[in-house]
């Protein structure tokens, strides 16, 4: 069969039965031409061509030849298929960890920049010290962040179709899901300033709106963990080290507007309950309002992975010996 029709039919076809080598090679180039990332097995010297033309060649550690072993990308030890399976998802989990970190990183400083923007141009002083924003760089650039990146994996993570291979890390839907939560944040954070300065003193109202900021980015975090799909769900619950590190955010935020040494450094004052409330509860408008987005978008277009397409949810399996 010419090599046109092959790559013609070749979706078409689900066993290959008594293949040469050069047949195996064919095949993966036919794939490959469809538009299909190739994965090739092997553990003989017949599986050589094939190893190296496929995308990612995978030979036996335990029964391959060396010469399979020296064209494959990478040597299955044990010899377990279903190992397989498991560095896919482990591969999966770790770039959505990456998407993960880089949305909540870059959330956190648009959202600053927009604080300190917003309330310029509404005539407000600074809601943000260079010590304060400095403290805020420190407690979220640090483990909050890093405990996103040992996030475990979603559980349908492998019902997902595989991702456009040249799909960006920050592709339109993510960066305007950066900036509405940057606008968000920057917005509550400004306008309660305005609000708390006509009901307390400029110290206590700015006190509040550095609270309310770095409160934002607790419930920021949550909106990162969840690129698509349900926002709150038992997943949320899942990393105990990111709510060890929210818990601890949080202890040390109580610190530096309570202990008179940290009110020293970042020119804080105390806080009653009620203020305490009114901060938190507009720093939850950031999760809140991506609650409402996903519930309208999500109910018009059925989701992210409605319009995705390009890569065929087919999976080709064969027999090589």
């Amino acid at each position: 069969m010419p090599e046109e029709e092959l790559a013609e039919r070749v979706d078409g076809i689900g066993v290959f039965a008594r293949v040469a080598p050069e047949h195996k090679v064919a095949i993966v180039r036919a794939l490959s031409s469809r538009g299909h990332v190739v994965a090739m097995t092997g553990d003989g010297v017949n599986d050589a061509a094939a190893l190296r033309a496929a995308h990612i060649g995978v030979a036996m550690g335990v029964t391959g030849t060396d010469v399979a072993k020296e064209a494959a990308d990478m040597v299955l030890t044990d010899d377990d298929f279903s190992t397989i399976v498991r560095a896919v998802r482990e591969g999966r989990a770790i770039y959505g960890n990456i998407v993960k970190f880089v949305r909540f990183q870059l959330a956190t400083n648009i959202g600053a920049i927009l604080t300190l923007l917003g309330s310029a141009l509404a005539g407000l002083p600074a809601p943000l010290t260079a010590a304060q924003l400095l403290w805020v760089n420190i407690i979220m650039d640090g483990p909050p962040a890093m405990a996103l990146a040992v996030d475990p994996a979603r559980d349908d993570v492998m019902r997902q179709p595989p991702r456009d291979p040249g799909e960006r890390i920050l592709d339109a839907r993510r960066l305007f899901a950066v900036g509405r939560a940057g606008a968000v944040m920057a917005l509550g954070t400004v306008v309660l300033l305005a609000v708390a300065r006509s009901h307390a003193d400029t110290r206590t109202a700015a006190t509040m709106a550095f609270t309310t900021f770095v409160l934002f980015q607790l419930f920021n975090a949550l909106n990162a963990r969840a690129d698509d799909g349900p926002l709150l769900s038992r997943y949320q619950l899942r990393n105990r080290t990111l709510w060890l590190c929210l818990t601890g955010v949080l202890a040390v935020q109580v610190a530096a507007v309570h202990l008179p040494q940290a009110q020293n450094v970042f020119g804080t004052v105390p806080l009653d309950a009620a203020q305490w409330a009114v901060c938190l509860g507009t720093a939850s408008t950031v999760l809140l309002a991506e609650l409402f987005w996903r519930a309208a978008v999500g109910g018009r277009t059925g989701g992210r992975r409605a319009g995705r397409g390009r890569l065929p949810r087919r999976v080709v399996s064969g027999w090589s010996g």
